[in-house]
């Protein structure tokens, strides 16, 4: 059962396309992410 799931994008507009976060906020999210339980169908990522 999904409670919440959230896919986050990093969009350059002078690229005009998707890029990396930059380092301090990707880790930042990593900090953020918790392990899918062993329950979860699969987990994005």
């Amino acid at each position: 059962m999904a409670t919440e799931e959230i896919m986050a994008l990093h969009v350059d507009g002078q690229k005009g396309g998707t890029t990396p976060f930059p380092t301090a906020v990707a880790e930042r999210f990593a900090g953020l992410a918790e392990p899918a339980p062993e329950y979860a169908d699969r987990s994005i990522g």
